[in-house]
């Protein structure tokens, strides 16, 4: 698998994750006024997710790892 395919898979799977919290926001109404501390929602390539900071990062960072070790 070329690096280029493996970076359209990392960018499917991040896109596939902030369409999940996306998710998981409405249904749980959390994206109602004063239902969240602020700052707690940031937009993400235009997609409401939650502000993960460095957990996120860490996230995504180990996921590249194993799919740059699987291929």
């Amino acid at each position: 698998m070329s690096a280029l395919a493996v970076t359209k898979l990392v960018l499917q799977i991040i896109l596939v994750v902030l369409s999940l919290l996306l998710t998981l926001l409405i249904l749980t109404d959390r994206l109602a006024e004063g239902a969240m501390q602020e700052g707690t929602i940031a937009s993400v390539v235009g997609i409401e997710s939650l502000q993960m900071g460095v957990f996120g990062g860490i996230i995504v960072g180990l996921g590249v790892a194993w799919l740059h070790n699987r291929f």
